[in-house]
């Protein structure tokens, strides 16, 4: 089965803010900005990858083996993926909780 290209959008609150932008500017580590540039690049061709999981709520973790691991939250419904935001391994809880509420309000305002 061949991979279908998908539209990647990124979220964005209701305030302006866009947390996954904010977080990739305030990224200082160049490898690990071109990984995650590179995993965004893969989800854009079609493939979620081979590392990635289910973390409820109808959200993916995209799983980048760089640096201290870095973690990118998305909703997926196999044509367009939202990226809700990113972070590491060591703040992987409370990302899922943000991813989570930023999914509930992009899902009320749409």
């Amino acid at each position: 089965m061949q991979a279908r290209p998908r539209n990647v959008e990124v979220y964005e609150s209701a305030s302006g803010a866009v947390p996954y932008d904010d977080w990739m500017r305030d990224l200082k580590d160049p490898l690990g900005k071109a990984a995650v540039d590179a995993r965004i690049g893969l989800l854009r061709r079609g493939s979620l990858g081979n590392k990635y999981r289910d973390v409820g709520d109808g959200l993916i973790e995209l799983k980048v083996n760089v640096g201290p691991g870095y973690r990118i939250y998305i909703a997926d419904n196999g044509k367009t993926s939202l990226v809700l935001c990113a972070g590491r391994k060591n703040t992987q809880k409370q990302d899922i909780k943000a991813a989570k509420r930023y999914w509930a309000d992009y899902k009320v305002r749409e």
